[in-house]
Formats: C-alpha cells, sequence, structure tokens
C-alpha cells in the first residue's frame, strides 16, 4: 500500500462492505477501528476511508439505518478529519492527503446537512478555527487542495442557505403566534432564541470568512501574472460563493471581495472571469452602485479581440461565453441601473458609428449592438417607455448616419437585425421617422455584398446577416404593416422580394420568413389592391416554376442541383397558399391550378428519387388539402389523392423510405380533416389503403417509424371504424404487433408515437360498434401489449424518456379493460424475473394495479408509484436485487398505507 492510489482504492473497498453490511459494521468500522487508531494510521488511509463511507452512504441504495448511524458519527470524524487537514496542510509533499481530507470532510457535511455554525460548535472542544484554517488553505498552489477547499466551502454555505429559510419560518411562525390570542408556548420561544443565536453566530462567522477570502486579492494578482489560470480559477470561485452567501447579511460592504472579484472579472481567461461575473451581475441587480461598476467590464469583455479570428475553437468558445455568462451580466446591470445602461449604450453607438474606421471598429460596434441585444426581454418591458424611446431613437440615428460606413461589416449587419429584431416593438412607439429608419436600414442589408461572409463571421453570428435581416422585416412588417402602404414602401419590397432571381443569394428558408411578413402588409392593404399584390408576389415563382420544369427534361447533367431549386420553389408556393389561403383564397385557387400540371410532371418524374424535391411537394400537398372546404372541391381533393396515390406507387417501387415520409403525413393529416363529406371519406379511404400498401413493400421500419405510427394514431383517433374494418382486421391487428415491438425501442421518439398509437386504439375500443374487431383488438391489448408494458414501466426497462408515454398507455389499457381480461399478463409480468424488489413490493404492486380497474382514485395515484418502481430498478446490486433496502421501505411504506386507506 505505498501506492497511495492503491491505498485510495482499498479503502473504497473496505468502506463499501462495512456499509452493505449494516450500521452496527459502519459503526465498528469508523468508531471501533478508525477512531481508535487514527493517531497511529497514516493519514491518507484515514482520510480515505472516511470518505468513501460517507460517499457510500449516499447511494440510493444503502441499508436501512445508514443514515442515523452516519449523522451519530459525524462529530468526532470530523474534529478527526480536521486535525488530519490541519498537520498536513503546510508539511511539503502532503498535499494529496490535505485535499482527501477537505473532501472527506465536506461528504460528510453535506450528509449531515451541516453548515458553518453547526461546523464551529463541533470544533469548539479543540480549540481549532476550522473556518480559519481553511482560509489558510487558500495560499495553496496546488490545485486539488484549492478545489477540495472551495467545495467545502461552498457546501458549508449552501447548508447555510437552507438554515436561513429555517429560520425565517420560525420567525413567522413567532409572529404569528404573538399576534394570536393565545401566547407563543415555552418550546417556540427556546426555538425563537436558539434561532437567533445561530443567525448572530453566522453572520459573524460569514464577516470573518469574507474578510479572509478578500485577503487573497494580491494573491490573485501575483498568481495572474505568474499565468498560474488554476489558482486564479478556485480563488475566483471561491469568493464568488462567499459573496453571493454574504449578500444581504453584512453590515459593511465586503471592498476588499469585491475588489478581487473585478480583477477576476478581468481575467483574460473566460473560465475564471465568467464565475465572477455570475457572483457579480447576481448582486448588480439589487445595487445600482456596483452595477454602474460593472458595467465598464462588461463591455470591454463583449469586444471580440482580434487574436481570436485566427483560432476558430477558442472563437466558438468565446461567443458561447458572451452568449451565456456575459448576457447574465448585462441582464443584472440592466436591472440595477437602467437608465444609466441605456445612456451608455446609446453613448457608445454614436461613438462608434462616428469615428474613424479601424479594424477594431466594427467589433466594438457590435458589442455596443450585443448589448442592447442581451437585456432585449428585460428593456421591452419597461415602464419607462420615454426613456428607452429616447435612447432608441439615438441608437438608429446614429446607425442611419453611419450609411454603412462600419455597419457593412458583416458581423455587424447580422446584430444590427437581430437588435432592430428584438426592439419591433419598441421601435413603434418611437416617431414615425425612427420606423421608417429602422426599416430603411433592414432593407439595405439586402442590397450588400456578402462574398466576404468566412467561416470566422459564421461563428460569430451563427446566422447569416440575410437570415436576420429577414427576420428583422417580418417583424418591422408585422408590428406596423400600414407604414409600407405608400407605393415607394411596396415597390422597396417588391425588390427585395424580387433578389433572389436577380442577384442575392437568399435561403429557403429566410425567403419563407419572408413571405410571411409580406403577407401581413398585403392582407392589410385595401381588399381591392390584395388580389393584384398577391399575383405579383407569386409571378417570379410561377416564371421561374415553369421555365425550370421546362428545362429539366432537356438536361442530362446537373439535373440534381436543378430538382433542389425546383423544391425549394415549389415549398416557397406552398408557404404563399399556407399563408393566404384564408384571406385571399380565389386567387391561391387559381395559383394551384396554374401551377398543378408542372407539380404533377415534376413529381411523378423525380419523386421518388430526389429527396429535397419529396419533402417540397409534400408541404406543397399538404397546403393545397387545406383549399377543400365542401363537396363543391371534391375535385380539387380527388386530382391531389390521385397525385399522392401514384406518387406512393412510386416510392414503393424504388423502395425509397425517406420520400415516403411526406406522404405518411398527408395521410395523416387527410383522416384529421374535420370537414370531410361522404365522397371526401371515400376519398380519404383509397388513400389510407395505398398508404398500408406502400408500408408493406419492404421499406425500412426505422426510418418511418414514427411517421407511420403519427399516421396510425390519426386513424385510430378521428377513423376508428375505418381502421379496425380495413382488410377485416388484420392491418390493425399486424399493426398492434409492430407497435408492441417498438415500445422497447431504445429511441425515445419511437416510444411516444407507437405509445400514443396503441393510447388512441385502446380508448376507440369503447366506441366501436364492430364486435368482431373489437374483441381481437381487446384481446392483443391484454396480452402481450400490457406484458411488455408492465415490464418496460414497473421493472425499469424503459429509457427514461420514454417513461411518461408507457406510463399513459398502462393507465389507459387498466381504464378500457375488465381485471379478468389483463390478470394472466400482469402476474406473468411481474414473475418474469425482470421485477427485483422483493415479494412485497410485487404483491403491493399487483393490488395497485388490480385495483385500479376498477377506482379512479387509485388510478391517479399509480403514475407516482410507477415512476417510484422505475427509479428503484435503476439502483441494482451485483445479485441483481435491491429487495430489503432504505428505498424499497419507504415504498412499501408509502404505497402500503394508500392500498390500505383506499
Amino acid at each position: 500500500l505505498a501506492d497511495p492510489i492503491a491505498t485510495e482504492q482499498f479503502a473504497g473497498v473496505i468502506a463499501a462492505n462495512a456499509v452493505c453490511a449494516g450500521p452496527t459494521s459502519v459503526g465498528h468500522l469508523v468508531s471501533g477501528w478508525m477512531l481508535k487508531s487514527a493517531g497511529s494510521l497514516p493519514g491518507l488511509s484515514v482520510s480515505a476511508i472516511m470518505y468513501h463511507v460517507a460517499m457510500e452512504s449516499t447511494s440510493k441504495g444503502r441499508p436501512g439505518g445508514i443514515r442515523g448511524a452516519v449523522r451519530t458519527l459525524a462529530p468526532p470524524v470530523l474534529r478527526t478529519l480536521g486535525r488530519i487537514y490541519t498537520e498536513t496542510l503546510e508539511e511539503s509533499g502532503e498535499e494529496r492527503v490535505a485535499a482527501l481530507s477537505l473532501r472527506a470532510i465536506e461528504c460528510w457535511c453535506r450528509l449531515n446537512e451541516i453548515g458553518t455554525v453547526r461546523m464551529g460548535q463541533i470544533f469548539a472542544p479543540t480549540g481549532v478555527n476550522i473556518l480559519g484554517a481553511l482560509a489558510d488553505g487558500l495560499y495553496s498552489n496546488m490545485s486539488d487542495v484549492l478545489d477540495a477547499d472551495s467545495d467545502l466551502i461552498e457546501t458549508l454555505l449552501n447548508q447555510d442557505d437552507s438554515n436561513e429559510r429555517v429560520n425565517l419560518g420560525m420567525s413567522i411562525a413567532a409572529r404569528a403566534l404573538s399576534s394570536a390570542s393565545t401566547p407563543p408556548t415555552n418550546q417556540v420561544q427556546v426555538a425563537q432564541e436558539l434561532t437567533g443565536a445561530n443567525e448572530t453566530a453566522r453572520i459573524n462567522l460569514l464577516s470573518e470568512l469574507v474578510l479572509a477570502v478578500g485577503f487573497q486579492r494580491h494573491r490573485f494578482v501575483q498568481r495572474q501574472q505568474a499565468g498560474d489560470v488554476a489558482v486564479c480559477r478556485c480563488l475566483a470561485r471561491t469568493a464568488a460563493r462567499v459573496l453571493v452567501g454574504a449578500r444581504g447579511s453584512l453590515r459593511t460592504s465586503p471592498d476588499d471581495l469585491l475588489d478581487l472579484l473585478f480583477k477576476a472579472a478581468s481575467h483574460p481567461s473566460i473560465y475564471v472571469s465568467g464565475i465572477a461575473i455570475e457572483a457579480l451581475a447576481d448582486c448588480a441587480a439589487e445595487n445600482p452602485n456596483l452595477a454602474t461598476r460593472l458595467l465598464p467590464v462588461l463591455q470591454g469583455k463583449a469586444i471580440i479581440q482580434t487574436p481570436l479570428l485566427d483560432d476558430v475553437g477558442s472563437l466558438e468558445d468565446y461567443i458561447n461565453f458572451r452568449q451565456r455568462v456575459l448576457a447574465i451580466g448585462f441582464q443584472g446591470c440592466y436591472s440595477g441601473c437602467e437608465g444609466f445602461y441605456l445612456r451608455s449604450c446609446a453613448s457608445a453607438i454614436d461613438e462608434f458609428c462616428s469615428a474613424s474606421l479601424s479594424p477594431q471598429l466594427p467589433f466594438q460596434l457590435e458589442a455596443a449592438l450585443v448589448c442592447m441585444i442581451s437585456v432585449s426581454n428585460k428593456a421591452t418591458k419597461t415602464s419607462d417607455k420615454q426613456a428607452l424611446v429616447s435612447q432608441l431613437d439615438k441608437m438608429v440615428s446614429a446607425l442611419v448616419a453611419n450609411d454603412f460606413k462600419t455597419t457593412s461589416h458583416p458581423v455587424v449587419m447580422a446584430s444590427l437585425c437581430r437588435f432592430i429584431c428584438k426592439y419591433a416593438k419598441c421601435l413603434t412607439w418611437c416617431a414615425t421617422s425612427v420606423y421608417e429608419a429602422a426599416c430603411e436600414l433592414t432593407l439595405q442589408v439586402f442590397q450588400r455584398d456578402l462574398a466576404e461572409y468566412d467561416t470566422r463571421w459564421r461563428v460569430i453570428t451563427q446566422t447569416s446577416p440575410l437570415s436576420l435581416a429577414s427576420d428583422a422585416l417580418k417583424s418591422l412588417l408585422c408590428r406596423n404593416p400600414d407604414i409600407f402602404q405608400s407605393p415607394d414602401a411596396l415597390s422597396a419590397l417588391e425588390r427585395t422580394w424580387n433578389l433572389p432571381y436577380q442577384t442575392q443569394k437568399i435561403p429557403i428558408e429566410d425567403r419563407e420568413t419572408l413571405c410571411s411578413g409580406l403577407a401581413v402588409v398585403i392582407q392589410s392593404l385595401p381588399s381591392d389592391s390584395q388580389e393584384t399584390s398577391f399575383t405579383a408576389l407569386a409571378k417570379p415563382v410561377l416564371s421561374c416554376v415553369a421555365v425550370l420544369t421546362k428545362n429539366i427534361d432537356e438536361m442530362t447533367t446537373g439535373v440534381d442541383s436543378i430538382l433542389i431549386r425546383i423544391g425549394n420553389e415549389i415549398r416557397l408556393l406552398a408557404k404563399l397558399v399556407d399563408v393566404f389561403h384564408k384571406s385571399n383564397r380565389e386567387p391561391v385557387v387559381v395559383l394551384v391550378q396554374r401551377t398543378w400540371p408542372a407539380v404533377v410532371h415534376i413529381s411523378k418524374a423525380h419523386f421518388a428519387t430526389n429527396e429535397t424535391l419529396a419533402n417540397s411537394v409534400g408541404q406543397y400537398l399538404l397546403a393545397s388539402l387545406s383549399l377543400y372546404r365542401s363537396e363543391e372541391d371534391i375535385s380539387l381533393l380527388r386530382d391531389i389523392a390521385s397525385l399522392v396515390k401514384e406518387l406512393m406507387a412510386a416510392v414503393a417501387d424504388a423502395k425509397s423510405s425517406a420520400s415516403l415520409i411526406p406522404l405518411l403525413k398527408f395521410a395523416g393529416q387527410l383522416v384529421k380533416a374535420k370537414q370531410l363529406t361522404n365522397g371526401a371519406e371515400d376519398v380519404a379511404k383509397e388513400v389510407v389503403i395505398a398508404t398500408f400498401e406502400s408500408l408493406r413493400s419492404g421499406m425500412d421500419e426505422l426510418v418511418l417509424a414514427t411517421c407511420t405510427y403519427d399516421f396510425l394514431n390519426a386513424l385510430a383517433k378521428n377513423s376508428p371504424a375505418l381502421l379496425l374494418g380495413l382488410s377485416n382486421g388484420d392491418l390493425v391487428r399486424s399493426s398492434i404487433v409492430d407497435a408492441r415491438r417498438s415500445l422497447g425501442a431504445k429511441e425515445t421518439d419511437v416510444i411516444r408515437c407507437s405509445s400514443n398509437f396503441l393510447n388512441s386504439l385502446a380508448k376507440s375500443v369503447l366506441s366501436s360498434q364492430q364486435s368482431q374487431a373489437v374483441d381481437a383488438v381487446k384481446q392483443n391489448l391484454a396480452s402481450d401489449v400490457t406484458m411488455f408494458t408492465i415490464e418496460l414501466t414497473c421493472a425499469g426497462l424503459a429509457p427514461r424518456g420514454g417513461l411518461a408515454d408507457l406510463t399513459n398507455l398502462l393507465l389507459t389499457i387498466l381504464d378500457v379493460l375488465r381485471w379478468s381480461e389483463i390478470e394472466h399478463a400482469v402476474l406473468a409480468a411481474m414473475g418474469s424475473g425482470k421485477f427485483q424488489l422483493g415479494d412485497e413490493v410485487t404483491r403491493v404492486t399487483i393490488t395497485s394495479l388490480r385495483d385500479s380497474t376498477e377506482s379512479a382514485c387509485v388510478s391517479s395515484n399509480l403514475s407516482e408509484m410507477i415512476d417510484c418502481l422505475w427509479a428503484m430498478h435503476q439502483q441494482s446490486e451485483t445479485d441483481g436485487t435491491i429487495a430489503g433496502e432504505e428505498l424499497v421501505q419507504d415504498f412499501l411504506q408509502k404505497y402500503s398505507s394508500k392500498h390500505s386507506d383506499t
């Protein structure tokens, strides 16, 4: 055992054996051996044993009585570990022992809910100032010791927070009793005095800790100059936790502690500064002076430094830090000094927009915009609208005056569009000229040359400036569509819409966003102008589809790229139909009629072989389905269904599973349609039959699983008679078999969809009049499905993500079936060997399942019980059972009594 690693591992084995044997064995190991021999045993061995005893005692599978035994042993154990720590802290070569003893102390304190006051009381008989010893540990240059020291301080302060809430509750109770006619009892008065004394002691100890940690500010500077990031991180972490713990408790400002944290906030490492910023931001929200002091530090940290641009990995880390940690800091500052924050940002934007161009200037302006973007959720809900409006006016005016000298940089354009999008609502409060200026800025982004939008800028902006401009323009259009009704404004919008057909490459997702925004403007126009504007909007799309569809028949190379382009244009047609069919139905019907031949032609030739085209045509078919309203539209519905059936046959022949997915979505949406007439129901039945035929043609079941069960779920919910009657019930029976197998899948989406289908099918059994088919469904549900579902839930075999859906399925089965129908399956599942909680839990579970078929009251508690059963099965021991452990005893006490009450 000369090797310290071997010593620690051996200690772990000894501790695990003692804890597994029960509280008597733990008492013998700790009290009868370790504590008695602590003076003669190596400190590493004693610390390792104590550490592992505490760790093993926190496991969910511990035997009953362990927590009580550990609580009794805590005071002498902590004193022994404290002695080992103080003796080894300053000895060269003993840092490992010091760190391990600290970790052991931390585990025992966490396990026994010990805070600073209780810690001081435990060490009082020894004369050791344990908090002073912890403060001394902060002078160590070993990161292991510093980390362990920080962990212990954090645990003690966390417990103090919990105790403070208890004290507050006692104080409220005492005040309530004092105002009542009955005076407080002697026990309440004693408890109040005790908690008051403890609170005083806590504040005194906390003041000592604040002072001790504050002394580390000079050492922090020394270690930073030496390039010691690890020590700086540990000191920042400790100072941050102490500051948060001391907030509101100290009578004087912890200036030295704040100095240390501000030095940490300015540290070049994001892993050091982030710790300090989060703590300072938490306090700045309630302290205007602190917020005013912190804001300039954060503004400087928000500027992207030039060296980062040549290191994509570091740049990604920094952007992640800025989006998360700095954003928290900005929000804290805004809460603490709202007016100062807005004035500071407006001043910075104005300064950077008017400054002479330099390599760093775009990043400075971008950082100023980020400051405003980070607080948009708070700022847009401000009660002082006038203050925000006046500063937004200055910001927008400065950005317009820049005339894209600085704002033409891709990162600035991206942040500019985000800024406008976030504050679109607030810009409506400004003067009309300001709103128009924001619109003009957004439209001009579409005209900018993005040839230099390289990888570095993508890391920073994460989304193309054109995408962000599309979002911003949509927000502006939706907030105030009337402002775009002038001929000049409409002309500017039309030029932007036509850009993809001229020079600018705009992604299809952004064009869809633009389409949604333009729809709001067109729908706000006078009714006699809407059709004309819609026709102008659709014209370039129609022309492009016609030209591309004609040309592709003559092409031998480059067909795939053209198909992708056609798919994008068809997707845009679908968007036009979707956003306009309610308000402008007649021109939309004309649009579908004009494009239908081209869509049919290109689909029959390439649907099964090109996934992009298939998805776009699927969206187009779904959008066209929305045009069906009554029997008068039956010819349109038949045309759509005819094409769908042809495409399904082609997909089945090509074994193209991916291309079948959009058709499955269409079929599911068709059976959901509420307004289907008799003729439409026949059309829907034909599509359903074609769908089943394509699914049985040897497709990849895993690829199609979720969409298949979504389709079946829609059928079971909306047309159960149709589902039960297909092929004399053979299709539904085979679907149940497939779904039952999918319940055991690893993918939670597959579990969810198959569970939902079986759930809907079980509920439809109650309302169906087809007795023969219903009997067959009941038989399948009552046997294999019930048994497998119980194994997955009650025996803990399901993944956590699928447990809720499987539990809902089981509850539905218990609701629709009688106990006599499922008794055999329940007993088989509980006796299959997969249930590992012992005979008593098995009996309680079976009884609860039985009673749930008869009582809604019991069924309402069953979901919680199943969750407990599942959780306990995740903690099995080497012999495959956890019967007899504390969790099991708690379960029996809770649910046996519930069953008795019922």
